[in-house]
This record gives structure tokens, sequence and C-alpha cells, in this order.
């Protein structure tokens, strides 16, 4: 096999039919994804008209999204291997999160919402695909730890945008502590890898 000779791992391949550079290549393709969710919900907290506490919200899941790019980053190198750079830069943004490039301020709430649901669409697909794989038990268990994560924050989103998008159409802000109030989030966000 051509490319960069991985060293021995701490991973354990107990009942893993993937070999290391497949192990590597799964969680390269998630840190992509972590990366654009957290560019995607930066520049969607950005953009966001609605009051402080949806712009904390996305600032939040942002930083989930950090915490769950550092764990990947941490146990690719468990391989030997450096991560991919691939999704570090602005043209790292992903197709859930391709509508937010441009300008941003014509956005409204809604709108908005709807490309972070979007972006949450394709990092829940992500992980589902490399649940699918026969990782090594370490793995496995990040990977199964983030993507619950994901799905819980999946769902407060498109709890956020139904809110956001139930509003009369002149309206452009809402109220996101009618979803899930403040403490509520505070508690998940300090426990959650990926929130």
């Amino acid at each position: 096999m051509t490319g960069p000779r991985i060293a021995q791992s701490k991973a354990s391949f107990a009942g893993s039919a993937m070999d290391r550079e497949e192990v590597v290549d799964v969680l390269n393709n998630l840190l992509v994804m972590t990366r654009a969710g957290r560019s995607g919900f930066v520049a969607c907290a950005g953009a966001v008209q609605a009051t402080r506490s949806l712009k904390d919200i996305l600032l939040s899941r942002a930083q989930g999204f950090r915490r769950a790019e550092a764990q990947l980053v941490a146990m690719i190198r468990t391989y030997g291997v450096e991560p991919t750079r691939r999704g570090t830069g602005s043209g790292g943004l992903l197709r859930g999160w391709r509508p937010l490039r441009g300008s941003s301020g014509a956005h409204s709430d809604a709108s908005i919402l709807q490309a972070c649901e979007r972006g949450e669409d394709a990092a829940v697909v992500r992980y589902r695909h490399a649940l699918g794989e026969q990782l090594p038990v370490e793995v496995r268990d990040l990977v199964q730890r983030q993507f619950e994560g994901m799905q819980r924050h999946h769902a407060r989103i498109r709890g956020l945008r139904d809110t956001a998008g139930s509003r009369r159409a002149g309206a452009r802000s809402f109220d996101p502590g009618a979803v899930m109030p403040d403490a509520q989030q505070s508690k998940r966000r300090r426990t959650e890898p990926c929130g």
C-alpha cells in the first residue's frame, strides 16, 4: 500500500475487520465534518438577527464541534499519524453549510437555522456511516458518544428552526428559550463531547 506507513497504535483491533489506515480514514472524514460544523455554526451565530441567547446557543454548538474535533485529533494521533488538514480553511465548508456563504445579512433567523439543520443532517449521516463500519472498540465508543450528543443537538436545532419558522412571515427574531431553558442547555453543554 502506498502512502505513509501507519505506526503501531494503542487502540485494540479485537473484533475489527478494518486495518489501521481504514480506521484513520473514517476518523479523518469525521474530523473534516466537525471542522465544517464548527465553522458553519460560527458563521450562523454571526449572521443571526435574533436575541443574544440564540447567538450563544449557536456559538455553544460550535464549541461542541470543537471539542469533538479535539477528541478525534487525539484518537487519530494514537495511530501514529497526523490528522488531515482538510476542512481547516474557508474552503472547508461542506454541502450542508454552503447556502450560508455569501451575504449573510440577507438571511432570516429561520433560514439560518435551516442551514444549521442541514449541517447537522450531514454530520448525522457521516456519523451513522462511521458507526456502520467495524471499528475498534475505543474508536466505536468515541464515535458513538459523539453521535448521541449530535442527535440531541440536531433535535434542538430542529426545534429552534420550527419555532422560528412558525413566527409570522415578517418577524425576524424569536425566543430560543422557548425550546429549551438555558439552565438545561448549560448542563448538557458541560457534559457532552459534541455538545
